[in-house]
């Protein structure tokens, strides 16, 4: 088992290949006071390797179409966005590609890139309802990935974005504004005991904003040389 809940959702589970490329933010269904947020769409693509990626020719087939052409790539940590209309996108500071044709279903689907050996080098299968991040209708929020390091079309492990349209083109570093540890039991006694009886400390999270947050895949530290240290479970459970 690789951890995934497939059966939680409406489309099966699948992953990239070990190629190192996800997708980390995704405007399915975007929103402006016109006719044409359809050419808002975006797909955000982030290379998580430390290695630079060459993708010359590398195709998408499903959900939109689109070859890369020659000479392009994608640096280590790099954003870089495919996207509807790239007119709507001029302010990025990054690379920018427009796809050929095609339009991200509201109500999901599978997107997938094909390398040069005609292998899927990259596929999501995402959905509108739960485990899904529901975006309420003229949001304009997008969907993005809680942690770079397990992409999948498990809806757990996505999160809505704090701000409308998303932030293209790179990290969201204001993704969990709004969280804030407001109380701490550092010294416990036999009032608070844990699973196993003994005395527990325990950190009370508050969310001050206006929207749940998932705290699956965030991190608490007490070591500032680990912010690693202990990862909160990515679960149905652990939303404030």
């Amino acid at each position: 088992s690789d951890g995934s809940r497939a059966d939680m959702g409406a489309f099966s589970y699948s992953t990239s290949s070990n190629i190192g490329i996800v997708i980390s933010e995704l405007h399915y269904n975007p929103y402006v006071e016109s006719d044409e947020s359809v050419e808002y769409e975006f797909i955000e693509l982030t290379n998580t390797t430390s290695s630079e990626i060459n993708l010359s020719g590398f195709r998408f087939d499903r959900g939109v179409n689109y070859v890369f052409p020659s000479g392009s790539s994608i640096d280590p940590g790099e954003y870089i966005l495919l996207v509807k209309y790239a007119n709507n996108y001029l302010s990025v500071n990054g690379q920018v590609f427009q796809w050929w044709d095609g339009d991200l279903d509201d109500m999901g689907e599978t997107i997938r890139m094909i390398g040069n050996n005609d292998e899927a080098v990259l596929e999501l299968t995402y959905a509108s309802t739960p485990p899904w991040p529901v975006i309420a209708g003229g949001s304009n929020r997008t969907i993005q990935l809680i942690n770079l390091q397990k992409f999948s079309s498990n809806g757990a492990n996505w999160r809505l974005s704090e701000h409308a349209g998303g932030s293209p083109g790179e990290s969201d570093e204001k993704l969990v504004v709004g969280l804030y540890i407001n109380e701490i039991l550092s010294k416990s006694t036999e009032k608070f005991p844990d699973d196993f009886g003994d005395p527990s400390d325990w950190i009370e999270i508050y969310n001050s904003s206006s929207q749940t947050i998932n705290l699956g895949g965030l991190f608490i530290s007490k070591e500032t040389d680990n912010p690693g240290f202990y990862e909160i479970p990515v679960s149905q459970s652990t939303s404030v």
